[in-house]
């Protein structure tokens, strides 16, 4: 795991991390991430240094990949795939303080928070969008269709090509890309 500057320069290494779910970086300089496609989230300081456990795996969970810190720090999103190669895969809360987490959309990966309240995710290319408390930590209502045929890497025969990453990204204005 590296980072460099957006003004450009030498990227300087912060940890090993043998294969990639995904990261985000909240706020406070701390990284989440998923070093291997197995397992749980680590995080790390922007600084670097030795990563810390975030979540741990339950019975009937093989992975935590595409994190995605929610404001404030106190809580993180991630997806969950139950198998290797999950179809349905979930979203989940985790409590930063506690390190409880808990599923909070089924049938769902790779989240995002807009400035509007709404959780964005992808279903199995089709992209959805729901008002989300971030208070509670949880949907409010009933996800509906945004777009379909949304680049989603859930469907090829190579199995790290499965790690339920969707292809679009959403600014701090709202524009979706």
């Amino acid at each position: 795991l590296m980072k460099i500057p957006i003004t450009g320069g030498i990227a300087e290494p912060l940890c090993e991390a043998r294969s990639f779910g995904g990261a985000s970086w909240s706020d406070d300089g701390t990284i989440a991430f998923a070093p291997t496609l197995t397992g749980g989230l680590f995080k790390i300081s922007e600084k670097g240094g030795k990563p810390q456990p975030l979540t741990t795996v339950k019975a009937g969970e093989a992975s935590h990949r595409l994190p995605c810190w929610l404001p404030g720090g106190r809580a993180l999103l991630f997806t969950i795939m139950k198998q290797a190669h999950d179809l349905q895969p979930a979203l989940a809360a985790v409590d930063i303080e506690s390190g409880a987490h808990r599923v909070v959309q089924i049938d769902a990966a790779d989240p995002r928070l807009t400035s509007t309240g709404h959780l964005l995710f992808t279903r199995r290319g089709v992209l959805m969008a729901v008002p989300f408390d971030v208070t509670r930590v949880q949907p409010v209502g009933e996800p509906v269709s945004v777009l379909s045929d949304v680049m989603q890497s859930l469907n090829s025969l190579s199995s790290f090509d499965w790690i339920g990453s969707a292809q679009f990204s959403v600014s701090d204005t709202g524009d979706l890309v």
